[in-house]
């Protein structure tokens, strides 16, 4: 599996990263990603077939409060790393080893938001837990299993650079999603009064069309950017799934539903 990766996308472990927790070997992050699917669609629902769904939600406040925080808090810090490299407007993010000091920075950064997509499998298991199953569809699965993967194995070859930007923008959205639950967990009654919900699912379909038109840039304009360019096909081919499920999600959940209104 290992070899499969770095010869089939022609890389080498960055060797800052494969000395920090989970980095050692694709392996690990793999297998915590069987474990979690194992779990949501069949240990879980056996542990819970005969028991009452649990009460979770002053742990899913308290994670809902993390999650704002951490994520606004990426938002904040990696905007300097953005001023700074300010070519990477009207161009590509390039691979920057000039500062040490700001590589460690953004290291530390880019290895925050890889964990943090690991910590997202939670709001799975919050809902096997309390036995909401049907919210566990496959665009929620796949969606954090291809973000979890790709966070993690990308930060492990290539920390740094153009896709970086992804992370970027994720964490803005994931900032504003995780608010809009915040509210809706400590105020149900007016969850179905915060008007701009669907627009969260508009952010993360704008999301995926930035993130797959950056992508394609530097190829439009024949740029090199030092980067694997094998990676960012596999990067721009998972925009374009994400987007057609977010925007087949977005079409049944809310234009189906305010047509049945008329």
């Amino acid at each position: 599996m290992v070899n499969f990766i770095e010869k089939y996308f022609d890389v080498t472990p960055d060797p800052r990263s494969i000395k920090l927790d989970l980095m050692g070997s694709p392996l690990q992050i793999l297998i915590i990603l069987t474990i979690y699917v194992c779990f949501v669609k069949k240990w879980g629902p056996l542990l819970m077939k005969n028991r009452k769904p649990f009460e979770l939600k002053a742990v899913i406040i308290v994670y809902n409060i993390f999650q704002v925080l951490i994520n606004g808090y990426l938002v904040y810090a990696a905007t300097p790393l953005l001023l700074y490299h300010r070519d990477w407007v009207g161009s590509c993010l390039r691979i920057d080893e000039t500062d040490p000091e700001i590589e460690k920075f953004h290291m530390r950064l880019s290895y925050l938001f890889c964990m943090i997509k690991i910590l997202d499998l939670c709001d799975t298991i919050f809902f096997v837990l309390r036995k909401h199953y049907q919210q566990i569809s496959f665009l929620h699965l796949y969606h954090h299993l291809m973000v979890g993967t790709a966070a993690c194995l990308i930060f492990r070859y290539v920390p740094n650079g153009h896709l970086g930007i992804t992370g970027y923008v994720n964490s803005f959205v994931h900032t504003i999603m995780y608010v809009y639950y915040l509210i809706s967990i400590l105020s149900p009654n007016l969850k179905q009064s915060i008007w701009w919900k669907k627009y969260i699912t508009v952010m993360q379909m704008v999301q995926f069309v930035f993130v797959s038109l950056y992508i394609l840039y530097p190829w439009m304009k024949g740029q090199n950017c030092g980067y694997p360019f094998k990676l960012l096909p596999f990067a721009l081919l998972q925009n374009f799934v994400l987007l057609y499920l977010f925007s087949n999600f977005y079409i049944k959940t809310y234009r189906s539903t305010a047509k049945s209104s008329q």
